[in-house]
């Protein structure tokens, strides 16, 4: 109950017991009560899906950058059933594919959201890979994340590992980013080069850890080159030329109190606002 009340976010239901009871208890609700209820809920929710779909046409005709909704959308299309999906535990690289990844039976997602800090992303693909008969790994990360744990690059390539690292390259934090830009005006601070922080060449960093490296500038050549970069051998990292300004759609927004306080929204309305 302790841990419970630690948190200053509105719950209507909050609950203290042994999970293996809650479950049981859910369970035989949902299967002696509720199935019809379940039923309608269900249809209700592929209505949403049709009416509201996660990669939107526009995504697609994106010129002279990457969409990373629309990267995600091919990047699940080609990818096989035997397949081990790793995003990083936080930011675009995270959400975006939680989002618009459609998983197929037989792979394995592996997201430890709130559970790994920044930088998260890499030893998790290597140790995700070998727990699991070394079999080809993705890895979603970002540029600002990937830099805290850059070391592991050398295990990667010791190991030979058939990890395949695509990064998301937007210029820094693009989360935090976009929190200064809605909640502060766009006062920007160590978000970004202009503002006080900046990316090495990270292709130039995996070549001298003996990675073959590839770099995407567009939806276009996104097109044309992902297979035979899935297709390499060994160890591969891919760098993603993507919006500094690509928005995480829809999501929890954040709201700002006059007094300046900073709240967020209830977690069945999500921004963008149907009513707006």
């Amino acid at each position: 109950r302790n841990e419970i009340n630690k948190f200053s976010m509105y719950f209507e239901v909050s609950i203290a017991a042994d999970i293996k009871t809650v479950l049981k208890r859910l369970n035989n609700n949902i299967e002696n009560n509720q199935v019809i209820e379940r039923g309608v809920w269900i249809n209700h929710c592929k209505e949403l899906r049709a009416a509201y779909p996660v990669v939107e046409e526009r995504y697609r005709r994106i010129e002279n950058v990457v969409s990373t909704y629309y990267f995600i959308d091919l990047l699940s299309e080609k990818l096989t059933n035997k397949d081990i999906i790793v995003p990083e535990s936080s930011g675009g690289a995270a959400e975006i594919t939680c989002q618009a990844f459609r998983i197929k039976k037989g792979q394995k997602m592996k997201h430890a959201a709130g559970l790994g800090s920044m930088g998260f992303g890499l030893p998790y693909a290597i140790g995700a890979c070998l727990a699991n008969q070394r079999k080809r790994t993705i890895l979603i990360n970002g540029d600002g994340a990937f830099q805290l744990n850059i070391q592991e690059l050398e295990t990667l390539y010791r190991l030979q590992l058939p990890v395949k690292i695509f990064i998301l390259k937007n210029n820094g934090y693009a989360s935090i980013r976009a929190m200064q830009r809605n909640n502060f005006e766009g006062h920007y601070v160590a978000s970004d080069e202009k503002s006080g922080i900046s990316m090495p060449n990270i292709g130039n960093i995996a070549r001298a850890y003996g990675l073959k490296t590839f770099s995407i500038c567009s939806n276009k050549e996104m097109e044309e080159q992902l297979d035979s970069i899935l297709n390499e051998d060994g160890p591969i990292l891919c760098e993603l030329f993507t919006s500094p300004d690509e928005t995480v759609s829809p999501r929890v927004k954040t709201i700002k109190l006059p007094d300046g306080q900073l709240v967020s929204s209830a977690l069945e309305n999500m921004w963008p606002f149907l009513n707006e």
